[in-house]
């Protein structure tokens, strides 16, 4: 049963593509610019995160110029430079590590900022509230549906929107990942990660997996 209100054609997931933020060093340029290019036209993302491939900057940018309204471009940074650099090249997200934080102050307002945060999470979501997305990361697959209910749950009474949450999750257990998924829509979180299913990268939430679960009745 769905949330009442929340019936399935309603369910409008933002889903940022992250699969560039993960591929291996020795990838070209041409490499780079063709998984880009793949995930745009075969999966057309809300969001597409390039990572720190600052190379492929003005490709996006002159790629985006023609899909503009279909895909926003987002950056990972590390630093000052990384965020004027990735702004100037058209990205409106960027996205940072909690250990970062401090550089959100010379992120300018018109851009988004999406702080990754550990699941051991509740009170960096209440001190960094002010931010746009606060994305949980399971880093090493330790969470499990119990623990996520649990967030979920305890999210709920303390009233912290749930339009700013967002979950990255690895691909330990399938089954897992479905349930936590499936009750995560249920009770309003609709942002989540997810990668190509591509050989360098396989401990993410896959496009193939999101596409099943919205596929069935949720």
């Amino acid at each position: 049963m769905l949330r009442a209100g929340l019936s399935k054609r309603h369910i409008i997931p933002i889903l940022t593509d992250v699969s560039l933020q993960y591929i291996p060093r020795e990838y070209t340029f041409s490499q780079k610019t063709d998984l880009f290019h793949h995930i745009l036209t075969t999966y057309t993302p809300p969001i597409i995160d390039i990572g720190k491939n600052t190379e492929i900057l003005q490709y996006t940018k002159d790629y985006i110029k023609e899909r503009r309204g279909f895909t926003e471009i987002s950056a990972f940074v590390y630093s000052e430079e990384d965020i004027k650099a990735s702004i100037q090249s058209g990205a409106t997200h960027v996205s940072f590590m909690a250990n970062n934080i401090d550089i959100c102050k010379t992120i300018p307002e018109n851009v988004r900022k999406k702080l990754y945060i550990t699941t051991d999470f509740i009170e960096k979501i209440r001190k960094n509230i002010h931010l746009d997305e606060l994305c949980v990361s399971d880093n090493y697959g330790d969470l499990t549906f119990t623990n996520y209910k649990n967030m979920i749950d305890t999210i709920s009474l303390l009233d912290i929107p749930k339009s700013k949450l967002s979950f990255r999750l690895p691909v330990v257990n399938r089954n897992e990942t479905y349930n936590i998924v499936r009750y995560g829509i249920k009770n309003g979180i609709i942002r989540f990660d997810v990668s190509t299913n591509f050989q360098t990268i396989n401990h993410h939430l896959f496009w193939s997996m999101y596409k099943t679960l919205l596929e069935e009745e949720i």
